[in-house]
């Protein structure tokens, strides 16, 4: 019996067609996959943190080279990031929380609008090649109580701001007075949420953290900051560090950037050193150029899929295969 067949051979261009569109997506993508968890994959993979979901449900990533371990919930988005009232309570956590918001930089949009309620789209299998994560921000979460409190608070006042002489003496006694309700609420939900009670989403409040937000607080820069000072409850003693991160793909010769706080160097000296002994931004940097060229192939191919001889295929759909599956052993 002679060697069998390359599948180049024994398929017409158009079965070839199928096959190839198969191999590299169908099965392998959930359609309905949020691209929040390849962003989580992205951020743990990156620094090497260990999943912590059960079933779904959980903490997104956890650190147990410390001990107690550090826990990371990630969040990803285009401009900003959402701070729902009811995660407030990992500050108070037995375990050190923070928080890893994470821009994408793509421009695809991940929502489609019905009866002025958003949903989660349905993504062109193709388009996933191109969803790119770019600035990294990371603060601890006793900040993102800080940041929740002063933004509910500026909105709060901006809406009530036309019962001023009416309802409310100055403006001074409305700000005043908004803080206040406000820090109760929130105090209402840790403890409710410590209690291990259950809060609907009708009963959830949102406020958004938009990255040049969460660079301001960083780097300690900027009107989001010098708002933030100005309440009594908030630290100014910390420390920070901005480093590069993987490419962009819109760029491939610019590099996102990593900015990172917290009052002491301890966990940012671990993270900063493990990213440059465990080489994983130029291993990111290799998929992310495999994931680009393997995009590029398939628009070359859409044109004529009769010239279909590619001694590479199989190696570029198993880089495609390896990043959106999240492993362990991701990108080793």
């Amino acid at each position: 019996m002679g060697e069998p067949h390359s599948i180049e051979e024994t398929q017409s261009p158009t079965s070839l067609r199928e096959f190839y569109l198969q191999q590299a997506f169908l099965k392998r993508l959930d359609a309905h996959q949020s691209i929040s968890r390849s962003a989580e994959d992205y951020v743990r993979s990156l620094f090497h943190l260990d999943d912590n979901k059960i079933n779904g449900h959980g903490i997104d990533a956890i650190d147990r080279s410390f001990t107690p371990p550090i826990h990371y919930e990630i969040k990803t988005g285009l401009e900003n990031i959402i701070i729902p009232d009811t995660e407030l309570h990992y500050q108070n956590s037995s375990v050190r929380p923070f928080l890893i918001a994470v821009k994408r930089t793509d421009n695809i949009l991940t929502y489609k609008k019905h009866k002025n309620k958003k949903f989660i789209r349905n993504f062109n299998n193709q388009e996933r090649l191109l969803f790119d994560f770019g600035d990294i921000f990371i603060l601890p979460f006793e900040v993102i109580k800080d940041h929740y409190i002063v933004q509910r608070s500026k909105n709060l006042v901006e809406d009530n701001i036309k019962y001023i002489g009416k309802k409310y003496k100055n403006l001074k006694t409305l700000q005043v007075i908004i803080n206040k309700k406000v820090k109760e609420e929130v105090d209402d939900i840790i403890r409710i949420k410590e209690n291990g009670e259950s809060i609907s989403h009708d009963d959830r409040t949102n406020q958004t953290l938009t990255f040049a937000q969460a660079a301001h607080i960083i780097i300690k820069y900027g009107n989001h900051y010098r708002l933030l000072t100005k309440t009594k409850a908030f630290n100014r003693n910390y420390d920070f560090a901005v480093i590069d991160g993987p490419i962009l793909n819109s760029s491939p010769n610019n590099y996102s950037k990593i900015f990172m706080m917290d009052y002491d160097r301890k966990i940012m000296d671990d993270l900063i050193k493990r990213l440059a002994e465990d080489n994983k931004v130029q291993e990111i940097n290799k998929i992310k150029k495999e994931r680009l060229q393997l995009h590029k192939e398939i628009e070359d191919k859409k044109k004529d899929w009769g010239e279909s001889d590619d001694p590479d295929l199989e190696k570029r759909l198993n880089a495609l295969v390896r990043w959106q599956n999240y492993k362990k052993d991701l990108f080793s």
